[in-house]
């Protein structure tokens, strides 16, 4: 994928660039995106192949917000396995509904999921063998996390809005438990060596925070019990952050040979 500060060029050098959109004619997907619900839900069921795909569901009380139990001990949400139609229905149905129950098919593989919706639905500015990312679902929340990959978030229906934190103010983030996460993504272990300078700060700024703990116990806002890694750890906690450090090796050293 190439570098942000290129992407970032290519759009400011588009002669068709205004701030905010993509150089280019949108594709069918956006432009029914704009018509209404009902045509955007329609041109996205005729890719639905039958095949289920997970979803998380919440009940209406959490206002979309994808988080923890009260105790931390579960979380506030349940995954269903549902056809990406039938989804699309209940969403739809569910779309005038003051409080409705929070729903969201999240990071789904486009070219799993509906493969010929690709094909008129492209984004210039990536290569065309990087496979877009699917996200539905209704009005949500979601907590604040860091993303290992550089993204562009295209937006076909309805609004998204991000609120961006810089590297230094992770320490005022309050991170929770590390090994038990709402999205199941734990953090990764990547080699510094070869980040660009502005990534290798924010690694730096991270491991001065919850290694060095330069900041204090990057811990002391959690139960003694939900500390996993910034706490005691037991003989079986160890085999499992072990466990996961070499999985997080093997698929390093498999990129880098690729």
């Amino acid at each position: 994928m190439p570098e942000a500060g290129a992407i970032s060029d290519a759009i400011s050098a588009s002669p068709r660039w205004v701030p905010g959109q993509v150089p280019g004619t949108p594709g069918p997907a956006v432009q029914a995106g704009r018509e209404s619900r009902t045509r955007v839900v329609d041109y996205f069921k005729q890719f639905d192949t039958g095949r289920t795909v997970s979803a998380i569901v919440g009940p209406p009380e959490i206002k979309g917000r994808f988080f923890y139990s009260e105790n931390y001990q579960d979380f506030n949400f349940g995954p269903r396995s549902i056809s990406v139609g039938t989804a699309l229905d209940t969403l739809l149905a569910l779309a005038e509904e003051p409080q409705p129950p929070a729903i969201a098919l999240q990071a789904m593989n486009a070219l799993d999921i509906m493969p010929s919706f690709l094909g008129d639905n492209t984004m210039p500015l990536l290569d065309r063998d990087i496979v877009p990312r699917v996200w539905m679902g209704n009005r949500s929340m979601i907590a604040t996390h860091f993303d290992n990959y550089h993204n562009i978030a295209c937006v076909v229906s309805g609004s998204r809005r991000f609120t961006v934190f810089p590297p230094e103010q992770v320490g005022s983030l309050y991170i929770g438990p590390l090994l038990k996460t709402p999205g199941g993504s734990p953090i990764s272990v990547v080699d510094l060596s070869g980040l660009p300078a502005v990534q290798r700060q924010v690694w730096r700024t991270f491991f001065d925070h919850f290694a060095f703990q330069t900041d204090g116990d990057p811990g002391a806002h959690l139960p003694s019990g939900l500390r996993d890694v910034m706490g005691d750890l037991s003989p079986a906690d160890r085999d499992q952050v072990m466990a996961f450090i070499a999985e997080r090796l093997k698929v390093a050293v498999g990129r880098k040979a690729g």
